[in-house]
């Protein structure tokens, strides 16, 4: 069987090579086969990138692969530490009083809890210590448990309340009052480390480089979404992926939202967006969180889906990084995608119209219709969807009109999708700006060359406020959120890349 494997991957990697020489920048037309530890079969649109060895399962189902307590220890799947962390070296007395005698820049706070530090000088405290008295910088703060540790080194964040996270056989992983504050983001597949500034960040967990497509069946009540406004502090269920593990503190960064649930302003509920965090002189303004209201992008128009916390929904997310696309990021999101069609990789080009689609070969199994967002490698100003189908076979190869003056595209890689792809928040812009497939390359350049994306249930907070705040923000009934059998392919199992 090692054999028949080996002698498969080198069959792989030689019609790579062909294709690469070819200039093509697609790696195989989808072949149909199942996932290896994956429960369903291989995504067509996963499968026409390469991407058909299932790297990562998780039915969510059991606690155990959540690091509860924040403990950093190898093993687990999900780690529960928030985006705010503060290194610090402290001890602790038998009466529950810690002395901090060192602390980076950051604040501590009552909620946070401790986590070993890395290092020589790192020690665990008891699982679940927490900071129940004292902010701020060093002096001493109060703890429990109670417990006797000499200086040390430790990682305080808030972390995901264990009381806020069950289990079911049939619902998965069930997250209610999601995230303490402090933009904690529920659970994650990775977690920050104490690192010197200006090296690259050190992480413990898994990630995912080289490309992939992520599956996750999700289900929350889209009517109990709250309303938005700049500067307000609210919680939203989401599901999203982040570049960040591997990149220098301050670099820039790709994020890409598959799934936030919010109304802006009373407009469109179930969003998602596309962000290039931190990206410096290649972007203008301030951080791009300040930025985060603008116009939000369109619903989902194929097959609309109906979220009222009883149905599960899959919310896919793909990504190709510049190595494997003739040097341009690509990406796209799909919902629903194996029983909505609008879903399709394949060959076309666009007059010198700007509106009509020639569809010259299909590189997956899926149709285009009416409603499918169409994106490639060229960058435009608004979303284009199919209008209609002149000629052809229906959903495949032939001719189609786009509702959008797209203006002429030479025949390259494309994708309709039946979510909108549209979407990009420039730094500093303060609004939707243009498609991203070729002008913040950078983004997917940096996801590329780094350890690639982490996973990310939930979002927490829209900044760092308190607990009450984001309570008294939240629409009542907005959450719970149910989560289950979440699923990555990529192309080699060596493109999960664990560090513990």
């Amino acid at each position: 069987m090692r054999r028949f494997l080996i002698t498969l991957a080198i069959v792989g990697i030689l019609l790579v090579a062909k294709l690469a020489m070819a200039g093509f920048a697609i790696f195989q037309v989808f072949s149909s086969g199942s996932s290896q530890g994956c429960t369903d079969p291989i995504p067509s649109t996963a499968g026409a990138f390469g991407f058909n060895t299932c790297t990562f399962f998780d039915p969510m189902t059991s606690l155990a692969t959540i690091d509860l307590g924040a403990t950093n220890a190898a093993g687990f799947n999900w780690r529960t530490q928030g985006l705010t962390r503060v290194d610090l070296t402290a001890s602790i007395a038998n009466t529950g009083t810690m002395t901090v005698t060192a602390v980076s820049s950051a604040v501590l706070k009552v909620g946070m809890t401790l986590s070993p530090g890395v290092g020589a000088g790192g020690c665990a405290p008891s699982i679940g210590t927490t900071i129940t008295a004292g902010s701020g910088g060093t002096g001493t703060y109060t703890v429990s448990p109670a417990q006797t540790l000499a200086s040390c080194e430790f990682m305080a964040s808030i972390i995901q309340a264990t009381n806020t996270l069950s289990v079911d056989p049939v619902t998965g992983l069930t997250l209610t009052n999601v995230s303490q504050g402090d933009s904690n983001y529920g659970i994650s597949t990775w977690t920050s480390l104490n690192v010197p500034s200006g090296v690259p960040e050190t992480y413990r967990g898994i990630s995912f480089k080289n490309g992939l497509y992520a599956r996750a069946y999700v289900s929350f009540d889209e009517t109990k979404a709250p309303n938005g406004i700049a500067g307000s502090p609210w919680r939203w269920p989401a599901w999203w992926l982040t570049s960040w593990p591997g990149t220098t503190p301050g670099s820039n960064f790709i994020e890409t939202d598959n799934c936030d649930c919010f109304s802006n302003n009373g407009s469109v509920l179930l969003n998602n967006f596309l962000h290039d965090n931190l990206c410096g002189a290649s972007c203008s303004g301030g951080s791009i969180f300040s930025d985060y209201f603008g116009t939000p992008p369109l619903r989902s128009t194929e097959c609309n889906p109906v979220l009222d916390g009883n149905t599960f929904h899959t919310f896919d997310q793909l990504w190709v990084p510049p190595a494997k696309n003739n040097g341009v990021g690509f990406y796209g999101y799909l919902v629903d995608a194996d029983t909505c069609p609008g879903n399709a990789v394949f060959t076309g080009s666009i007059d010198s119209d700007g509106v009509t689609l020639h569809v010259t070969q299909m590189l997956s199994t899926g149709s285009i219709a009416t409603g499918s967002y169409i994106g490639n490698s060229n960058s435009t100003t608004a979303a284009t969807t199919v209008a209609s189908q002149t000629s052809g076979t229906p959903g495949k190869v032939g001719v189609y009109a786009l509702s959008f003056n797209r203006g002429a595209v030479a025949s390259s890689l494309m994708i309709a999708t039946n979510a909108n792809n549209c979407t990009y928040f420039a730094k500093g812009s303060g609004k939707q700006a243009t498609c991203t497939m070729n002008p913040y390359d950078g983004a997917f350049t940096q996801a590329d060359s780094s350890n690639g994306f982490i996973l990310i249930i939930s979002s927490g907070c829209t900044a760092s406020f308190t607990t009450a705040a984001c309570n008294v923000g939240t629409t009542a009934g907005n959450w719970p959120m149910h989560v289950k059998n979440i699923q990555v392919w990529q192309t080699l199992l060596t493109d999960k890349l664990v560090q513990n």
